[in-house]
């Protein structure tokens, strides 16, 4: 199954559009509740600096909208689309953690979660290296702006204990931290950075095995699937889109081919020839195919390519790309190939009829002989 790695790479671009737009739906929810927290500080509750809020508001709606126009405009396969979204997670995990300091510690294991789903190890590596730069910004602008933590502003990592002997008459001695930010360093951001970084060492080894798990699933579905002697898909992968996706399509173009003369060639030259006239039948319809277009074998000699929303007169292109793929392989010293066509088009919901016409337009083509053939059949040993 030489085209197992494309089919592969398909799967998992697919499930990534369906992550990216999962990944979306997070954000929303987490830019909901950073905008009814913004809304609060308004109101004094809690008290921070609403101005110093409001700036690092403004900049994560900036990346919120980016990321909603960025996903509804751009190809939703692209791989930077990814890393920007987990940009946009990160940054608003910044600012709910610059506001509520050390009561949202936590927050920063959201990002990690967010880019775990893309099984890619850069990609959570990306979402680590941005927590890295942003964490020590948010704790540190937080400290001054964001609700006190007291602790961190007293010199010293004391226990329970020794503040309460040092209060225990009334009067405190407590000395304050001439260096914050070194404190918040030190008994911060580097227990915390380390925390996350265990946390990506379990998260990386839970990816490698979502990938092998992945791999193993698409090479059982591509077995199910496809018919391992043309690398096309299979009838019964046929049956199921027509059942439960085309008629779900706007417009689909059906072409069906049946290779001439398939049975005497079996006979008079046995089932090796004839697996060579199929695979090169299979070889032309095959280099066709991208993501609108796919081709199946339903017959020993059959095969059928279904169009999505096909463009005027892509159907007969088609046709023609095939015959002349088959042209160029005779010339080069090839099998010489021949087979009747047929094509309909409509809409999806009539993909049952859509195909129905097509077989017939196929067998009328096939009555008529030589006359629609435009190379005629020529076998020698």
């Amino acid at each position: 199954m030489t085209n197992f790695g494309e089919h592969y790479n398909e799967e998992l671009a697919q499930q990534e559009i369906e992550i990216n737009k999962k990944t979306l739906r997070e954000m929303v929810g987490a830019f909901i509740v950073l905008t009814a927290v913004w809304g609060l500080a308004f109101g004094r509750f809690p008290t921070v600096n609403a101005i110093v809020f409001s700036v690092t508001y403004a900049i994560s709606a900036g990346f919120f909208i980016a990321s909603v126009i960025l996903f509804f405009k751009a190809d939703p396969s692209d791989e930077r689309m990814k890393c920007f979204f987990v940009t946009g997670i990160c940054i608003i995990s910044a600012a709910m953690n610059l506001m509520f300091s050390y009561h949202m510690v936590l927050v920063y294991v959201f990002p990690l979660i967010v880019a775990v789903q893309y099984k890619e190890k850069n990609v959570l590596w990306l979402s680590y290296a941005l927590e890295v730069f942003l964490l020590p910004v948010s704790m540190i602008v937080g400290f001054y702006y964001g609700i006190c933590d007291l602790n961190l502003l007293l010199q010293g990592n004391h226990t329970r204990t020794w503040y309460l002997s040092e209060l225990a008459d009334g009067f405190a001695r407590i000395p304050f931290s001439k260096m914050p930010v070194v404190v918040i360093i030190v008994y911060r951001i580097l227990p915390q950075l380390l925390i996350l970084f265990v946390f990506v060492m379990i998260i990386q080894h839970t990816i490698g095995s979502m990938r092998e798990d992945a791999y193993r699933i698409a090479e059982l579905t591509y077995r199910k699937e496809v018919d391992s002697a043309t690398r096309l898909y299979n009838k019964n992968k046929y049956e199921d889109m027509l059942a439960n996706y085309y008629t779900m399509v706007e417009r689909v173009a059906v072409v069906l081919w049946d290779i001439n003369n398939l049975k005497e060639i079996n006979d008079r030259m046995g089932h090796g020839m004839g697996d060579k006239l199929i695979e090169t039948m299979s070889d032309a319809i095959y280099a066709q195919t991208d993501s609108r277009k796919k081709a199946y074998r339903i017959g020993g000699d059959e095969f059928v390519m279904l169009i999505e929303n096909p463009e005027k007169q892509e159907a007969e292109q088609i046709i023609q790309n095939v015959r002349d793929k088959l042209a160029r392989h005779r010339e080069e010293g090839g099998l010489r190939v021949s087979s009747a066509t047929g094509t309909a088009e409509g809409n999806g919901i009539d993909i049952l009829k859509i195909v129905h016409d097509a077989d017939e337009r196929m067998y009328e083509d096939k009555k008529r002989g030589k006359e629609s053939r435009e190379y005629a059949m020529f076998y020698s040993e």
